[in-house]
């Protein structure tokens, strides 16, 4: 009997390479086997599917004594598990002298490198005041396929008053720039880490 693959949600040669043949049983033989080739990416794609047929199934010399029962043609299912992955500050706590000039911050990516995401970043106050402890505009840090760890720079201002530690927040949102389907996405999270100035 021969074989085939056809397009469904799934479409070659993109998703998988279209494969047909003949596959046939000697005696005593109940099974045989045919390979099709799934193509794996970086993409963040869907749930998809494509069909696989039997036809012209007959035995030599005796027409009619064999058939093709159950469905056909059978449903293929092709999962993802390219994941675009989470993001989150590296600790849950910066701290920095007040006359140290800046504060380097980092964010982690874990749990999958698929696709670009890009993280909006800013201030949510707190004791120290923005534009007289530090300075910090809101802004965006992307990682691109495959990266894991980014850095954020924030100016610290130093004056002559004597403040002692002053906690101050600051805030992620993130998203996938490649977003995967309603039922595959990822949610947005929310992280809020805290870095705090003091005075030597």
């Amino acid at each position: 009997m021969d074989y085939s693959t056809a397009d469904g949600t799934a479409t070659a040669p993109g998703r998988y390479t279209a494969t047909s043949g003949t596959l046939t049983f000697l005696p005593g033989v109940s099974s045989r086997t045919f390979v099709i080739p799934i193509v794996s990416d970086s993409l963040i794609q869907a749930t998809q599917s494509l069909d696989v047929s039997l036809s012209n199934e007959t035995v030599p010399g005796s027409p009619g004594r064999v058939a093709i029962v159950g469905t056909n043609p059978a449903q293929l299912i092709i999962t993802s598990e390219d994941r675009p992955g989470t993001v989150a500050f590296g600790a849950s706590t910066y701290t920095v002298n007040e006359n140290g000039g800046q504060v380097v911050v980092t964010v982690t990516r874990t749990g999958g490198q698929a696709g670009s995401v890009t993280v909006n970043y800013s201030d949510v106050g707190g004791t120290a005041i923005n534009g007289v402890d530090y300075n910090l505009a809101p802004g965006t840090v992307t990682f691109g396929v495959s990266e894991t760890t980014r850095t954020l720079t924030f100016l610290v201002a130093d004056n002559t008053l004597a403040e002692g530690t002053r906690p101050s927040c600051c805030r992620c949102r993130c998203r996938s720039r490649t977003r995967p389907p309603p039922s595959s996405a990822s949610r947005a999270r929310r992280w809020s880490r805290s870095w705090t100035t003091s005075r030597r």
